[in-house]
């Protein structure tokens, strides 16, 4: 299964990545560490949208597989005219083997949080019965104060509403009220164009509603301050440039929390930021020491002796420092002691 599975992630990420993600809940990293991950590894994720998206992950073609395409067209005319002997099926067949790219992963509706049961289930029979094409066909069909906030937070309604989920609630709930209004009272949608969202606040909102950010990592509104500390990316300490045993500060999200019956007592964390992942060991006594500041904080910079052997990177932790974006303990749920 390991094998398979490190063979799949490799030469079909982005179908990696959708059967996963339609197989959630499961596994041990969180859904926006999947999703990261791929994206480091050159996956294009796109963003759920009521006009482009099923219940379930779908499989898209991607923008460099649509350039690349079209390269191969005019390259592949100037040949057909040299050799008009090759078969057009031998052609075909040749062009599927050549994927230069993977495709893209939009992510499902499935994602969209606080739609609740009942009202889950009735919205993917609508689904099913055919795409929606417009925010006021969603509301004809879909008449549910309750799911359309959900939707509208969850920015499900991007291809018709510029302007953020403040906006795009701000316009479903007029649409829902103008349909919902009487003739002798009848209701006219709003055009009043709201401020849009900080970028913090959009990473915020995104993971309360989706457990995830398509538009990138929450450690980067962190970057310049850290940047500033003289924190450098994970990335950065697995560069030659960096020694086994030197001592580093590093600092990223929680994703899991760690401590293995069979480890006598050592704790293992593991950060993230936009650049990539690293393992955390903690001793038995600095554990108990900095229990309260490890448990109760989603971002942390943790200050300690750099591990470098047969291309693994770890940090042994010497110290802890919590770090704070807004309601950082709320953006992503780490895998805790399980």
């Amino acid at each position: 299964l390991a094998y398979a599975s490190a063979w799949l992630r490799l030469y079909y990420p982005a179908e990696y990545l959708c059967a996963i993600l339609n197989a959630q809940p499961m596994g041990f990293y969180p859904v926006s560490t999947l999703i990261h991950d791929a994206r480091l590894h050159g996956v294009e994720v796109r963003p759920g949208d009521l006009a482009e998206s099923a219940w379930d992950c779908t499989l898209e073609e991607s923008a460099k597989v649509r350039e690349c395409e079209s390269a191969k067209v005019t390259a592949d005319e100037g040949k057909d005219r040299e050799d008009s002997s090759e078969s057009p099926h031998s052609r075909t067949l040749a062009r599927s083997h050549s994927r230069t790219s993977p495709p893209a992963v939009r992510v499902g509706l499935r994602y969209v949080r606080g739609l609740g049961t009942v009202t889950g289930r009735r919205f993917r029979k609508e689904l099913e019965r055919g795409a929606f094409t417009s925010v006021a066909d969603v509301v004809e069909r879909f008449d549910s104060e309750h799911g359309l906030r959900a939707l509208a937070a969850a920015g499900a309604f991007r291809s018709w509403i510029p302007g953020g989920p403040r906006q795009a609630l701000w316009t479903v709930l007029g649409e829902l009220r103008a349909r919902r209004s009487g003739p002798l009272a009848p209701v006219t949608p709003s055009a009043t164009q709201l401020p849009e969202l900080a970028p913090a606040e959009r990473t915020l909102m995104a993971h309360h509603v989706t457990g995830f950010d398509i538009d990138g990592h929450p450690m980067r509104h962190l970057r310049d301050y850290l940047r500033g500390l003289g924190i450098a990316e994970l990335d950065s300490l697995r560069g030659d440039n960096r020694r086994h045993g030197e001592r580093v500060t590093a600092a990223g999200l929680v994703i899991v929390r760690q401590r293995p019956g069979t480890a006598k007592g050592f704790v293992f964390v593991g950060l993230e930021d936009e650049t990539g992942r690293l393992d955390v060991i903690i001793t038995p006594q600095l554990y108990e020491k900095e229990r309260e500041i490890i448990n109760r904080n989603g971002i942390l910079a943790v200050r300690g002796r750099l591990g470098k052997e047969d291309g693994v990177v770890n940090l042994k932790a010497e110290t802890f420092f919590p770090l704070r974006l807004d309601e950082a303990s709320a953006v992503v749920r780490s895998h805790d002691y399980h």
